[in-house]
């Protein structure tokens, strides 16, 4: 992905490939085929999510705001099941 500029980050993963620590982590090259046999390396079915921040045919970069998770928002007002 660095080699063609295009930079993406999970927004949403799945267990029990990921945990929340993922959240917002830059997806890197190789780093996917670690996480062991049944993962789709594209998240076709449903494994993560990503959002591609940079990418060469953006005019700019996109910036990335961090957000609550969502067990973070669980329980609170306004939240619905």
């Amino acid at each position: 992905l660095s080699r063609e500029a295009v930079r993406a980050h999970f927004t949403c993963v799945k267990s029990p490939w990921f945990d929340a620590s993922w959240i917002g982590k830059e997806l890197v090259a190789g780093e996917l085929e670690a996480l062991g046999q049944g993962l789709d390396l594209c998240g076709e079915n449903g494994e993560y999510h990503t959002v591609v921040l940079q990418s060469p045919l953006f005019s700019k970069s996109l910036t990335w705001k961090k957000a609550p998770i969502a067990d973070e928002l669980e329980g609170q007002e306004g939240q619905t099941e």
